[in-house]
């Protein structure tokens, strides 16, 4: 029975061969424990409940499945183990390439990301080539831009074999752009990435048109090569231009917007008014929430402002403004959980005075704790944002007198991280950080 459940944890939706269900009904069995006989338990659990439907629901011949509750009925359950290893093997070899992007997807949100990966992998190398955009999307705070953009390579190469449309293959090539160009400051290769990105342009504007949305993706992507090549007020310049077009075709809440006008506060900040890029930065981050229900990178940026300009009042300031955010009845019935937990985690992050700054260490602690209580009933403890608002809480005990606490809490924490989600993943940066502080304290 807990065979057929986690079959279908694991993003499986069809029933499956009896035998394939009997093989892996055997990884249940305690070795200790005699177990009743194979037939004996398939009748127990294919017999109908109180005139409803039996816990293993025959389907067409010699295939099974378990019934819809069960699945969420298992989540649900505190303590119930992650869906085992055999299962999510099981499932990669089974399911035919198509089904494996499915598959991968349910093990990126158990934070299964080698399954994720080599079932996103079967899927490509059977000419499914939007498993690249799939893969770049989950490896995206992983640190793994190379391997990111051989899969992107990959696919773009095999696009005209497998018979893609325009938009595919001007996706690809604008993903690929964006990826190989400078995500992150100092890394990434700019002029190579702009150069990409206006060949896709232009392909774009030849296959769809000038007015086309992947056209205007194209064109923001070069944007942001041409302020990583040390051209701020072109990018601004440009980037505006794009929100100006975006919203007369699209509107104002159209993503592609948001984007631009991400970039205009970017490269307002590297033109040399940071103040100005914030305020901009303000209004995404409601309009983001607002509309979309979620958050994109404007906080980080925001905070990175921060760091650089280390101005006591303006943190205050801006410390202040989220948390009265986080606090608008409008907003906390948009987002979703695990948004709720980075947008409250932000703020006891920001309350402590972050990595190194000055702060309110017993409120944010106070926060930090009530944020750990409320993310492990409601999300699982592998999550990021439930990680991340840990590491938040051990940085707080530390700074109130508790270095042995803060270390130990740190530590563990980033040992999560690492395992999840990798060494080179922006988690296990953050956690890593916060575990050195308090290793050195020592």
């Amino acid at each position: 029975m807990s065979a057929a459940v986690d079959l279908r944890r694991a993003g499986l939706q069809q029933a499956v061969p009896i035998d394939l269900l009997r093989e892996l009904h055997e990884h249940y069995l305690p070795a200790a424990v005699r177990s009743e006989p194979w037939e004996e338990a398939l009748r127990w659990a294919t017999q109908p409940l109180h005139s409803t439907s039996s816990l293993l629901v025959p389907v067409g011949d010699d295939h099974y499945q378990a019934f819809d509750y069960l699945p969420d009925a298992y989540d649900d359950a505190l303590g119930w183990p992650a869906v085992r290893d055999e299962i999510w093997q099981a499932l990669t070899s089974f399911v035919p390439p198509p089904d494996a992007i499915t598959i991968a997807w349910a093990a990126f949100h158990r934070h299964e990301l080698g399954v994720a990966e080599a079932a996103l992998g079967r899927a490509l190398e059977a000419g499914h080539i939007e498993a690249a955009l799939d893969f770049a999307f989950m490896m995206r705070d992983m640190g793994r831009s190379e391997e990111v953009t051989g899969w992107l390579s990959r696919a773009v190469s095999g696009a005209r074999e497998a018979g893609a449309t325009a938009e595919v293959t001007v996706g690809l090539k604008y993903r690929l752009a964006w990826w190989a160009g400078e995500r992150v400051r100092g890394a990434g290769d700019p002029a190579r990435a702009l150069e990409l990105a206006r060949e896709a342009e232009a392909e774009s504007v030849r296959l769809l048109g000038p007015e086309h949305v992947l056209t205007l993706w194209c064109r923001l992507t070069a944007v942001r090569q041409v302020g990583a090549l040390g051209r701020a007020e072109e990018a601004r310049r440009l980037a505006e231009e794009i929100v100006d077009m975006g919203t007369r075709l699209f509107g104002h809440d159209h993503e592609v917007v948001s984007s631009a006008r991400f970039e205009v506060a970017v490269w307002t900040v590297d033109g040399g008014d940071p103040r100005r890029g914030i305020a901009l930065w303000q209004e995404l981050v409601v309009d983001d929430l607002l509309v979309a229900g979620e958050l994109g990178d404007s906080l980080a940026n925001i905070e990175g402002v921060m760091d650089d300009v280390a101005d006591p009042a303006l943190t205050a300031e801006l410390t202040g403004w989220l948390a009265a955010l986080a606090g608008r009845d409008d907003i906390t019935g948009t987002i979703d959980d695990v948004t709720a937990m980075r947008l409250h985690g932000t703020v006891a992050w920001w309350t402590g005075g972050r990595e190194q700054g000055l702060g309110d260490h017993r409120l944010a602690r106070d926060m930090a704790e009530q944020l750990v209580e409320a993310g492990r009933g409601i999300l699982s403890a592998g999550d990021k944002e439930v990680l991340r608002v840990e590491a938040v809480l051990g940085h707080q005990l530390g700074r109130m007198g508790d270095p042995v606490a803060a270390r130990r809490l740190c530590a563990r924490v980033h040992e999560d991280a690492v395992r999840i989600y990798g060494e080179r993943s922006t988690i296990a940066d953050f956690t890593g950080n916060l575990a050195e502080i308090w290793t050195l304290a020592d």
